[in-house]
């Protein structure tokens, strides 16, 4: 064999081997994708004593927890389905949540895409969680 053929076979073979050595590198290496959790989007506001928008429509949200955590009683409901007022709507005490059960589909179907407007008997804050 002369030594032009030997080194033509040498160079395909070193190449190969290095294609084979970057390909495992960066598999081993490649970057790792990030999570994915079921965290909430929070938007914190405050309850005033007229029915307020506390959070806008948003038809991919499958649930959502609505939490007091003023001192004034707040009464929440669904744009829609009437306006809260004082003994009107879903009552939420200091320092409890309201939270509607998971929506198996994403959608306004059972409120949980729908915008939420809330009263609040005296001024106080509303945390909004959204999932």
């Amino acid at each position: 064999m002369s030594e032009k053929k030997k080194l033509a076979i040498m160079s395909v073979a070193t190449a190969f081997v290095l294609a084979v050595m970057l390909a495992v590198s960066w598999h081993i290496n490649q970057p790792k994708a990030q999570p994915t959790l079921a965290l909430p989007f929070a938007t914190v506001t405050t309850g005033v004593t007229t029915s307020t928008q506390i959070v806008g429509a948003n038809p991919t949200r499958r649930s959502i927890q609505i939490c007091n955590a003023g001192t004034g009683n707040v009464f929440a409901l669904p744009v829609g389905s009437g306006t809260p007022a004082n003994n009107n709507g879903l009552p939420i005490t200091t320092l409890t949540c309201f939270t509607q059960p998971t929506v198996t589909a994403s959608g306004t179907s059972g409120s949980g895409g729908a915008a939420w407007n809330a009263f609040a008997t005296a001024s106080t804050n509303i945390l909004v969680l959204e999932w």
